[in-house]
């Protein structure tokens, strides 16, 4: 029989990877003796079946999380929403005579509202999956790990270029005003100049001004030299890169695929002091094996009757500006494409 099979090629070669390959070379690569030792394919998690592994996942790399690292301030915001105060115009001062009356004066007050929204990622497991990865780690927490990881990434990229089109916040290069959004030119210093000037021309605090930038554009900036040989920009090589004494975060969050010429990427520099995280219940992780799903043929199934776990992780959070003058933009950006 099969089973016996399986018994005969396990004993013979004494661990499961060896006797797959024996029983793929007897008897074939479709054998039902084959694919029971093979224990379902790489991609779908056999890589995570106790064979001879190395005690470890290798991960995927992913960029560092550059938004709330840069000092953006946190607001908890529990119930979802939140109507935020702000002064639309100042009280005016005027010189007046002696024993003159002064004249009269009072701020004007609106509002901003906040709408928290929602990151959410589910997968679901074979519960076989689950129990058989003593080798590596319990599968559901590996995955558990990289979805913590995924919603990470997913919001910096949101809080940095997102446009809101699909329902997540609207991100900084967004936010910024249309009259300091520029477009790079082939003068460098000219270019973030231009910038700079946006935030100190607005009064912009500047408690926490910093650059953000591709990897590629950093890089370009980087080994930029004048006329004459000399670095443009030395203050980038420090241990904590800066430019023109504003910190520099790098990230590939700010792609280099855009534009017409889908080469282009963009710049931002802003006072991190002026960005806000209005977040709410943290990050929430919830493991079941009663729940239902949609795969990705849009099918409902039950985790019960396919004796599966379901874990989905969700983080609910918004993008604000206290002011939308605290952000500058530099787009096409085509240095070092």
């Amino acid at each position: 029989t099969d089973f016996g099979r399986i018994i005969r090629a396990l004993a013979s070669e004494g661990n499961r990877p060896a006797a797959y390959m024996l029983a793929r070379k007897q008897f074939g690569e479709n054998s039902q003796v084959t694919k029971a030792l093979e224990t379902g394919s790489t991609g779908a998690g056999g890589a995570l079946i106790a064979q001879d592994l190395l005690a470890d996942v290798v991960e995927l790399l992913r960029p560092r999380s550059v938004v709330r690292r840069a000092g953006a301030i946190t607001m908890d915001c529990p119930w979802g929403t939140k109507t935020v105060p702000r002064l639309a115009s100042s009280a005016t001062a005027s010189y007046v005579a002696e024993n003159a009356d002064i004249p009269a004066s009072e701020p004007g007050f609106d509002t901003d509202s906040i709408e928290l929204k929602k990151l959410a990622c589910l997968v679901p497991l074979s519960n076989e999956l689950v129990s058989f990865t003593s080798t590596v780690g319990r599968a559901d927490e590996i995955v558990r790990d990289d979805m913590v990881q995924e919603l990470g990434q997913t919001e910096d990229r949101e809080f940095l270029i997102g446009d809101g089109a699909s329902g997540g916040p609207e991100g900084l290069t967004t936010q910024a005003l249309a009259g300091q959004t520029d477009t790079a030119t082939s003068d460098e210093e000219v270019t973030l100049r231009t910038a700079v000037n946006h935030l100190e021309q607005a009064n912009v605090p500047g408690e926490r001004l910093g650059w953000v930038m591709s990897p590629r554009t950093f890089n370009y900036l980087f080994t930029a030299r004048d006329t004459n040989g000399n670095l443009k920009f030395p203050e980038l090589r420090n241990d904590v890169p800066t430019l023109w004494n504003f910190q520099v975060y790098k990230t590939t969050a700010i792609p280099n695929d855009g534009g017409s010429g889908s080469d282009e990427s963009q710049i931002i520099f802003t006072d991190f002091s002026q960005v806000v995280v209005a977040e709410a219940l943290g990050m929430r992780v919830d493991v079941t094996q009663d729940g239902a799903y949609l795969d990705s043929g849009s099918t409902m199934r039950s985790a019960f009757t396919r004796d599966q776990t379901i874990i989905r992780a969700i983080r609910h959070h918004a993008l604000y500006l206290r002011h939308p003058e605290a952000v500058a933009v530099v787009d096409a950006v085509t240095w070092g494409a």
